[in-house]
């Protein structure tokens, strides 16, 4: 199930803002996941887009479809494009 499609600079300096976009973005699935006892894989990768640059891709993948399904009922099913600052030096991903 895809989660973030979102274009990144690929500059190692711009690494702290992805990482950072991560990190605050998935707290709240990785504490869902933990308080329902759901097994889910969190998978990243970067994809180079001609065109656009670099492309951060992730996806959670779940041991069953009725966990997929209650994920999608909680979270919803709209992939994240866009990283965007949450406070001072704090990211998290959004939508365009």
């Amino acid at each position: 199930m895809q989660i973030v499609k979102c274009m990144v600079n690929d500059s190692s300096d711009y690494e702290y803002l992805y990482e950072s976009a991560i990190n605050n973005t998935f707290q709240k699935y990785f504490k869902w996941a933990d308080e329902h006892n759901i097994p889910v894989n969190f998978i990243k990768s970067f994809g180079d887009d001609l065109t656009h640059g670099l492309m951060l891709d992730i996806k959670a993948d779940f041991e069953h479809k009725e966990d997929e399904a209650q994920f999608m009922l909680t979270f919803g099913n709209k992939i994240y494009n866009k990283i965007h600052e949450k406070e001072m030096m704090e990211f998290e991903f959004g939508y365009k």
